[in-house]
C-alpha cells in the first residue's frame, strides 16, 4: 500500500450557508448556485473548496436531513477554514457547521466582508509557501 503524503496540503476551505427552503424546489437551487459561485471563487484564489451543497445535491427525500448535517460535520472536521455565504445565520445547518467550526477553532470567514477575504487570502498564502519550502527540503 503507498504511504499517504502528509507534506503537502493544500487549504481546504468548506462552503457553509443555507441549503433547504421551505419556498420550495427553486429558492434549494438558488441556494446550491450561491454556494457554487463561492466554491468557484475560492478555487479561483487557490482554495480547495468543499462545498456540501454540491455533493448531495438532488439527494432530498433520499434520507432524513440530520444524515446529511451529520455528514457536513464530518467533512467539515477536517476543513482548515469555513467560509460562511449570505443567508448562512437564517439557516439551522449553516449556523449549526458555523458553531461547530468556531468550537472548534476552524476560522470562520464571511463571503463578501473585504477584511475577511484579505485574512483568507494571507492564510492560503501561508499555506502556499509552507508547501513549496517541504517541496525545496525534501
Amino acid at each position: 500500500m503507498e504511504k499517504r503524503d502528509t507534506g503537502k496540503r493544500k487549504f481546504v476551505v468548506y462552503v457553509a450557508g443555507p441549503y433547504r427552503d421551505k419556498r420550495g424546489e427553486y429558492f434549494v437551487r438558488q441556494n446550491v448556485m450561491a454556494a457554487d459561485a463561492a466554491a468557484q471563487w475560492l478555487w479561483h484564489i487557490g482554495a480547495v473548496a468543499l462545498c456540501p451543497h454540491k455533493n448531495t445535491q438532488s439527494f432530498g427525500g433520499m434520507m432524513e436531513d440530520k444524515v446529511f448535517l451529520e455528514g457536513d460535520l464530518e467533512l467539515l472536521r477536517r476543513c482548515d477554514a469555513v467560509l460562511a455565504i449570505e443567508g448562512w445565520n437564517a439557516s439551522e445547518g449553516a449556523s449549526m457547521e458555523v458553531a461547530y467550526a468556531t468550537a472548534n477553532g476552524i476560522p470562520v470567514f464571511l463571503h463578501g466582508i473585504l477584511r475577511d477575504h484579505a485574512r483568507l487570502y494571507k492564510l492560503i498564502a501561508q499555506r502556499e509557501k509552507e508547501t513549496e519550502m517541504l517541496e525545496r527540503i525534501g
